[in-house]
């Protein structure tokens, strides 16, 4: 693990790592992921929390092993079209971030099961978010949604949600068909 320590770049030789499965750069002061990186054919984890980050690469390679990408509090303003690449990616971590857009391509990741976009600039979920069908954790709070998309109530695997400190002022009666649901976390909203 390279958590924490004051690294500024990567050297092109971490290529050579073939069996690499997990990569922590977490308070890390690497600015960007140098090509080596999209080089680990092995990658199953990928940690840039706090990293100064702004652009992230999606290398055709993580396809059929990145399962966990942490970008909490790193400086990602947007996530890439090519994120749907990411095809066993199971959790998403975007929390603290500066993202206000979650692309469509999102909608192509099928074996995602936690979505934390929490404390992001996120002001609405887009018409296609019901096609998470695995979807099993989704966190929204403090972000600027008000309103779910009419196909959010199709993530029947649901299991948890979180919409605290939300403008949120209104749950329709579409949330008796989330039959999965055990946790919903809704303090700090507008509802009556």
């Amino acid at each position: 693990a390279l958590s924490g320590h004051h690294i500024p770049d990567l050297p092109d030789e971490l290529a050579e790592l073939e069996h690499l499965e997990v990569l922590e750069l977490s308070e890390t002061q690497i600015p960007r992921l140098p090509d080596s990186v999209c080089r680990l054919w092995s990658l199953k984890v990928l940690n840039l929390k706090y990293a100064p980050i702004r652009e992230l690469p999606i290398s055709p390679h993580w396809g059929d092993t990145l399962a966990s990408l942490d970008l909490s509090r790193s400086s990602i303003t947007e996530l890439p079209f090519e994120v749907k690449q990411l095809k066993k990616l199971k959790t998403l971590n975007c929390s603290k971030t500066d993202i206000t857009v979650l692309p469509e391509t999102v909608a192509e990741l099928p074996t995602l099961e936690i979505l934390d976009l929490g404390n992001t600039h996120i002001c609405e979920l887009p018409y296609f978010f019901g096609s998470l069908k695995r979807l099993e954790k989704l966190y929204l709070d403090g972000t600027l949604i008000d309103g779910l998309p009419l196909s959010f109530w199709d993530l029947t695997d649901l299991k948890s949600l979180s919409l605290s400190n939300t403008p949120l002022a209104e749950l329709p009666e579409e949330i008796s068909g989330l039959r999965s649901l055990e946790r919903l976390h809704l303090y700090g909203t507008r509802l009556s």
